[in-house]
């Protein structure tokens, strides 16, 4: 009887530690998903009403008159038809009390706000913090359903900024943070003070202690979307989301007390404890009146639990009754079950985690060093994978008197990229053995090679070029691949723009479009401290976190500048690499970053 209760309380025990730490760990990844989608979903919202209320204040803005503080008559008229925007008003610094006071309204101010004494430093702090973070908003006080935007901008006559805002009378965000929701929702600007409250807050009584954890929030979460857990002396545990709004550096964060979130595991623990009771106290009446087939059982069960803890999860208890015991060989079956399933889905995650190392460290062999010298030429190269395996692929190989420069880009990322990008090594090593062939030639060669790969599934940009050591010319082509730049050398004069040479006479279709695509091939000379860029797309089209493309002008103006200083290929290797790290941030590459320099020294 001690052992059939014992290991039955056992095996209970076991299955809701598993099942409550299961369900605890899913509940909290369940939270942090749902705070996540609504903070990130406020924060579009916020966005895309904040910038439609931005244009219309720019729009008042225009003609509007400093000296005299005053609207134009066209922003007045135009106000006769407003149905969104309220009131808008403008603060300007006044010398005599040093401070920035209203001026000018357009439409109407219903309370009389604006010139109460009472309200003064309430719309004083808003001024401050558009002076201070360019932009910022809050709900109105006296009207829960409405909104103020204050926007920094600076006039000729006075070196002190001035603000305009408006009240908006509709908005859908507003909800987010006047209405009951399961979490507590603020916003804050850059600063980690507070822009929006909840009106009505079910957790966020105490505003130390909040600030505290917006301040923990922004030190741990730097990228734009993220989360966060916060350990409070006072209150404990809190699930924290947060999103950026994209606008004056504001962010939406919402918190939720982690115990609150886990209510409902401890009525599922207080059940769990009730069943448990009942069912031990049925084993134990029922035992003596049917020892023989419970001891059976239990048995079977206690022999299963051996082989469980050996490592044995491929085991199934045969269940005879729908008695309690049945419902605990049961809940074993099911137990050992989910581990077995757990176990089978950590080794596949294990072995697909290996396999891409493994693609990484063979296609890490596809690439030549990074650097390179002759009596002719001088080459340094460069390559950054959006993910751990690229698509970008880029090569030299001296054959004879010839040097031949290869680099392409196939679509996507990851291992078909990858493989891709294998084929057309595997192609050039093959080629190459053949120096008579033309470079036209060898591209049509190229792109058989990645069709027969690929079978039109991705398709690669390429450019192929072979410079002769001893007369300095490049015959080059090209497979849609981003023209590589010349820049030539002019006796010491600085290099422009205008100066520069995109290397595109000729532009062939991409490589695995079709199995029969031709290629031309063109023919430009070099001339000694002359220097070649090659590229891929992922340079000039790189983001940073505003979603802003680094674009082809910087990509052009840092190439010159290092140029025009005579910089040797590795300073200039860093200088390109420096101005993408400064635009880019702590933003994730979304594609391939690779390119290559080289300088003809003189002819062999």
């Amino acid at each position: 009887m001690f052992i059939l209760v014992a290991v039955t309380t056992g095996m209970l025990s076991i299955y809701a530690y598993l099942a409550l730490s299961d369900f605890q760990s899913d509940k909290v990844a369940y939270v942090f998903e749902s705070n996540t989608s609504g903070s990130r979903a406020t924060a579009n919202q916020i966005r895309s009403e904040l910038t439609f209320v931005l244009e219309k204040l720019e729009v008042y803005l225009r003609g509007y008159d400093l000296k005299a503080k005053k609207f134009h008559s066209f922003a007045q008229s135009q106000f006769q038809t407003e149905t969104l925007i309220e009131s808008v008003w403008t603060y300007h610094f006044d010398p005599h009390i040093g401070d920035h006071r209203f001026y000018t309204l357009v439409g109407q101010d219903s309370l009389g706000l604006l010139e109460s004494t009472a309200w003064q430093d309430y719309f004083r702090s808003i001024v401050q913090d558009a002076i201070a973070n360019e932009i910022t908003i809050r709900i109105f006080d006296p009207n829960p359903s409405k909104w103020i935007v204050a926007l920094r901008f600076q006039g000729s006559l006075t070196d002190r900024p001035s603000v305009i805002m408006g009240l908006v009378t509709k908005s859908t965000f507003v909800e987010f943070f006047s209405g009951s929701t399961l979490f507590d929702s603020i916003l804050v600007n850059g600063k980690g003070d507070i822009v929006i409250s909840p009106v009505n807050p079910n957790y966020l009584d105490d505003p130390e202690d909040t600030a505290l954890a917006v301040q923990s929030t922004l030190e741990k979460i730097k990228a734009p979307v993220g989360t966060h857990k916060y350990t409070s002396e006072l209150t404990g545990e809190w699930l924290i989301s947060m999103a950026s709004v994209g606008l004056g550096d504001m962010r939406v964060i919402s918190m939720l007390p982690e115990k609150t979130a886990l209510e409902a595991i401890q009525v599922l623990f207080i059940k769990s404890i009730l069943l448990f009771l009942i069912l031990v106290s049925a084993t134990i009446g029922i035992s003596v009146l049917a020892s023989s087939r419970l001891t059976k059982t239990i048995k079977n069960l206690f022999e299963a639990t051996k082989k469980i803890s050996e490592g044995d999860f491929d085991i199934q208890v045969t269940v005879n009754s729908e008695d309690e015991i049945g419902g605990l060989a049961n809940g074993f079956n099911h137990m050992a079950g989910e581990i077995q399933r757990l176990l089978a889905d950590t080794a596949e995650k294990t072995r697909m985690e290996a396999e891409l190392n493994t693609a990484k460290l063979v296609q890490a062999t596809l690439f030549p060093q990074n650097s390179f010298e002759n009596e002719s030429l001088s080459l340094r190269g460069f390559y950054e994978p959006a993910s751990e395996c690229g698509g970008d692929w880029w090569y030299f190989s001296q054959v004879g008197s010839k040097t031949y420069f290869w680099i392409g880009d196939a679509t996507g990322h990851g291992v078909p990229a990858a493989l891709v990008t294998a084929a057309a090594k595997s192609a050039a090593s093959v080629i190459e053995r053949f120096p008579d062939l033309k470079v036209s030639e060898v591209m049509k060669l190229m792109n058989e090679a990645i069709f027969g790969t690929s079978g039109g599934q991705v398709l690669m940009t390429f450019f192929l070029g072979c410079f002769d050591n001893k007369t300095g010319a490049l015959t080059y082509t090209s497979a849609s691949h981003d023209p590589p730049y010349l820049i030539p050398f002019k006796n010491g004069d600085n290099i422009k723009k205008k100066d520069i040479i995109p290397l595109m006479e000729v532009i062939g279709p991409r490589l695995g479009e079709a199995p029969d695509s031709e290629y031309a091939e063109s023919v430009i000379q070099i001339q000694p401290q002359d220097r070649l860029i090659f590229y891929t797309d992922g340079i000039p089209e790189l983001k940073n976190n505003e979603d802003e493309l680094w674009g082809e002008r910087k990509f052009l103006r840092t190439l010159i500048n290092s140029f025009n200083k005579k910089k040797d290929l590795e300073t200039s290797v860093e200088d390109l690499n420096k101005g993408i790290a400064d635009h880019r941030k702590e933003h994730p590459l979304e594609d391939d970053i690779t390119f290559f320099m080289v300088d003809y020294k003189k002819s062999a």
